[in-house]
């Protein structure tokens, strides 16, 4: 977000409002109808739930306003038409560096689980792909379960499950590092001290830093996505065209090189 606010400073777009609908669909749907009474000339927003929220968008192309999606938009909409473009990271890329670090971690042997976001989102379902594909190629690594959450309130209640029915897996994926710190406190609750989550954000880099738990992850390049957004934007607002899916770069993050990928 900051780098994205950093370049519309530099170009002189003013940010009429930014919000945050914390992983809740019905309070986005609310936050873009307030947003849309402010006329903005155009709107940047990552939909959290493509269902949920699609007749909120639907607004704003009906009000003429272009739409800038942040990783995800629905099926329903046309790319070029109804919406400018979508922005992304390499989410593939992301699951397939998680992939390659939950393997050398576990020594290339062993069982691993998925904790993974059940729905209809691209970001997370590439990541998803990404990771069982990289996985493929480890002969002698099992995926001995795949566990699903469609709220990041239950991620702790799956993580038990899964625990109790596994309770020497070797290795975890998550989605992002959210639901993974979930995750890790259900497996310190029993013991384990040697489990591996994916995505980088303040705590998840602190314990890679430590060489507690998370021994790596992968993560989108933020800064660089966050000037694609904007760059986007600018471009769409003086009329030139831009293609329909722009994608930023991902890095494998593990203790060697944690801080520079922080930063």
């Amino acid at each position: 977000l900051q780098a994205t606010l950093d370049v519309f400073k530099e170009l002189n777009i003013e940010v009429v409002c930014t919000t945050d609908a914390q992983s809740d669909a019905n309070k986005e749907v609310n936050d873009l109808e307030t947003a849309l009474a402010l006329k903005p000339d155009l709107l940047l927003s990552m939909p959290y739930d493509v269902e949920v929220t699609k007749a909120a968008y639907q607004q704003y192309m009906d009000a003429g306003i272009p739409v800038v999606f942040m990783e995800n938009a629905s099926k329903d909409f046309v790319a070029g038409k109804d919406y400018v473009c979508v922005t992304n990271s390499d989410s593939y890329g992301n699951g397939k560096y998680a992939a390659m670090l939950l393997a050398d971690a576990i020594g290339y042997s062993g069982t691993v689980a998925m904790v993974y976001y059940d729905a209809d989102f691209f970001t997370t379902n590439e990541r998803d792909r990404g990771f069982r594909d990289q996985m493929a190629n480890y002969p002698n690594i099992e995926i001995v379960a795949e566990t699903g959450f469609t709220s990041i309130d239950v991620v702790g209640t799956v993580a038990d499950g899964l625990f109790a029915q596994y309770p020497d897996v070797d290795g975890v994926y998550a989605s992002w590092d959210i639901p993974a710190e979930d995750v890790i406190t259900s497996a310190r609750s029993i013991g384990r001290t040697d489990l591996t989550g994916v995505d980088l954000g303040d705590n998840s880099a602190y314990m890679i830093a430590n060489q507690d738990m998370y021994v790596g992850t992968a993560c989108p390049k933020a800064v660089e996505t966050g000037k694609i957004e904007a760059y986007v934007c600018a471009a769409t607002l003086i009329g030139k065209e831009v293609p329909t899916y722009l994608c930023s770069s991902s890095q494998p993050v593990c203790y060697d090189n944690v801080l520079e990928a922080y930063e």
